[in-house]
């Protein structure tokens, strides 16, 4: 299957949780899901792990079932362009640091 990637969220980074990690992801996807619509037929908008030499990093992006030259270039293009706004948009720094500040919480 071909895959497009579509972008990063820039609210995690590799030494955050597996769950925080997910969670921004997640978030990113609902986003667009709800900005674009459900992907074309045929296609997944997911989150894919790909190795680097100092580790592993997700990105958002899409499968498709088609022959890589049918990708679904209009849907690609404005997820791109949604993710960047996204990531503008959300104040990641102040919901991880209420989230952080709740698990303090927890512990006392």
């Amino acid at each position: 299957m071909p895959w497009e990637s579509i972008g990063e969220c820039d609210g995690s980074t590799a030494s955050d949780s597996q769950e925080w990690i997910d969670f921004c992801h997640e978030t990113a996807i609902a986003y667009l899901r709800v900005m674009l619509g459900d992907p074309p037929p045929g296609c997944s908008l997911e989150v894919k792990w790909n190795d680097h030499d100092l580790g592993t990093y997700p990105t958002i992006g899409l499968w498709w079932d088609a022959p890589a030259d049918d990708a679904p270039w209009d849907y690609i293009n404005r997820a791109e362009i949604l993710l960047d706004q996204f990531n503008e948009a959300v104040d990641w720094s102040s919901l991880k640091v209420a989230t952080e500040t709740e698990d303090e919480d927890d512990e006392t």
